[in-house]
């Protein structure tokens, strides 16, 4: 390794990041984003990779492998790459790599809870970006609010009491107390910023304990000029925007360079809508910049594309009419059944026409997700669905063509000889799927498991012929990290054999594979909430 001090200028190097051959581009970092990168040869054939931040330049090296050496990382370890070269044709690079989206923040537990993981496939936690305000990222308005000497009922919800109590936005009308609110949240995020140098997003968000938003005189009288109650929020976080920047340029000039950014929450009924009345620039119906709008639409059939007739008509209209709102837009989206985390959820063929489509929004950050609190193995291809989840959100306008080239090229790497195998067996299940599941539901990511738990859709026939695949699989391959990998596929259609056909003549012996697996792969949920533990299951059926 050369440093820039010690290069001789007639040598041929690879230069990565800020050297004195990348002072020499003619490039802007402004079209670079956040983690997007330069790839260049320049008139002496050096070839310059550099990204306008660290990690951008960390991401242009896998570039660079990927155009040289067809490198691919699927996850778990698992790439390709080519092998036994002894000479190499490298191509004239003259090229600026930005992602679809500036910020990309995993679903999946496996990859966010490893930094390899995440720093491979080019994607970050949420917590990465969101400052923790008291004891939540989101749904933290009390937390903003409740150690200030002025915290009184003014900024609750009318009509609410305890534990569900919501925030008015509007201080029911009462000025001197709207006041106290926003400087309250202000000194939060200041004393914040003091202490954390790394989280730049700082959202205030209402109670996700409640789907009530305030009806008191003040709130009415703005939803009855707006069109939605969203439009007090919209005013409340216009103000904050404008007390936060004058304190930027001022006092706190010091932060100023960290683009601090405010984000609302576009989420439940009501706050999910968007202002339909007096639309404009003004500060009820237009966020200023520096305000993001987390969009999360809940009640879609994500394992059905955006375009279908049944999700169309839920969405779209509504974040269209956001986009009038903000060109600031962050989406928070869902890819697995939050009850059933073990029951395989077929997005795939979803995916490629979702994400371009949440592209041409010209959306900032998107949020995909998944069985966000399994760390040890996502079961019904999850590994995949990271894999192209990744993909897609640092390229957006994928062709079908190359989607499905990702999908053959990540089983021959990730189950090796036994891909052939893992992918029927992939393919069958999707089959099985798409015929008991012909047309959308309303919140299939929600479904609890007495309706998910369905024996109608998932036959024994069928499950015995996906185990009888897992097995075959096993024996065809010697690694034990492919082992690992197909037990993990294995444990999804076990947990469906073992709750619907219970009466099985094989249910021990089934329930002792789950547990086995379970266990190899270090599978500790079977769904997201907190009593949802594999051992707890495990007790339950006297293991």
């Amino acid at each position: 390794m050369v440093q820039s001090a010690n290069y001789v200028a007639t040598d041929r190097y690879i230069s990565l990041g800020e050297t004195a051959l990348s002072a020499s581009l003619d490039h802007s970092y402004s079209l670079l984003g956040n983690d997007g990168a330069a790839l260049k040869t320049d008139s002496n054939k050096n070839i310059i990779a550099v990204g306008a931040t660290e990690t951008g330049t960390i991401y242009a090296c896998n570039t660079l492998l990927s155009k040289i050496f067809n490198f691919d990382y699927f996850g778990d370890g698992a790439y390709k790459i080519d092998t036994g070269v002894t000479e190499k044709d490298i191509p004239i690079f003259d090229e600026v790599s930005r992602p679809s989206f500036d910020y990309r923040a995993s679903g999946d537990g496996v990859v966010t809870a490893s930094s390899t993981e995440k720093s491979e496939l080019r994607v970050n936690n949420y917590e990465d970006y969101f400052a923790y305000i008291g004891d939540n990222y989101f749904h933290n308005w009390d937390s903003y609010l409740k150690d200030s000497a002025n915290y009184n009922a003014a900024y609750w919800t009318s009509g609410e009491s305890g534990n569900d109590e919501n925030v008015c936005f509007t201080a029911h009308g009462d000025a001197t107390q709207y006041e106290n609110m926003l400087n309250a949240t202000l000194l939060k995020i200041q004393a914040h910023l003091a202490s954390d140098s790394t989280h730049n997003f700082f959202c205030f968000g209402y109670s996700d304990k409640t789907y009530h938003h305030c009806t008191c005189a003040a709130c009415q009288a703005v939803v009855n000029s707006y069109g939605s109650i969203s439009a007090t929020y919209i005013k409340f976080m216009n103000d904050l925007r404008t007390k936060l920047d004058t304190w930027l340029a001022g006092d706190g000039s010091a932060y100023l360079s960290r683009n601090i950014q405010l984000v609302m929450l576009g989420y439940h009924p009501g706050w999910e809508d968007a202002p339909t009345i007096n639309v404009g620039t003004n500060d009820y119906t237009k966020l200023k910049d520096g305000i993001g709008l987390l969009r999360a639409a809940s009640d879609l059939d994500y394992r059905f594309s955006v375009n279908n007739s049944f999700n169309s008509a839920k969405y779209k209209a509504g974040i269209e009419a956001w986009k009038n709102v903000t060109s600031n837009l962050y989406l928070w989206t869902y890819c697995t059944n939050f009850y059933e985390y073990l029951i395989p959820f077929d997005s795939f063929g979803a995916l490629r026409e979702n994400y371009n489509y949440f592209a041409t929004l010209g959306a900032k950050y998107i949020f995909d997700q998944g069985p966000y609190n399994e760390t040890g193995y996502a079961t019904g291809f999850g590994a995949l669905k990271a894999y192209l989840q990744s993909k897609l959100a640092w390229n957006a306008t994928m062709s079908e063509s190359d989607y499905q080239t990702c999908i053959s090229n990540f089983f021959a790497s990730y189950y090796g000889e036994a891909a052939t195998t893992m992918k029927s067996l992939f393919d069958a299940f999707r089959a099985l799927v798409a015929e008991k599941n012909p047309t959308p539901e309303d919140s299939s990511c929600f479904q609890e498991s007495s309706v998910a738990l369905d024996a109608a859709e998932w036959p024994e026939a069928s499950l015995t012929s996906f185990l009888a695949s897992c097995d075959s699989a096993l024996s065809q391959t010697s690694s034990s990290e492919v082992k690992r990998r197909i037990k993990g596929e294995k444990v999804s259609f076990l947990y469906l054999y073992i709750k619907l056909y219970s009466s099985a003549s094989d249910i021990a012996t089934r329930k002792s594979e789950f547990k086995d697996c379970c266990t190899t792969c270090g599978i500790v949920r079977y769904g997201e909430a907190a009593e949802k533990t594999i051992a707890s299951l495990l007790t339950s059926w006297g293991l």
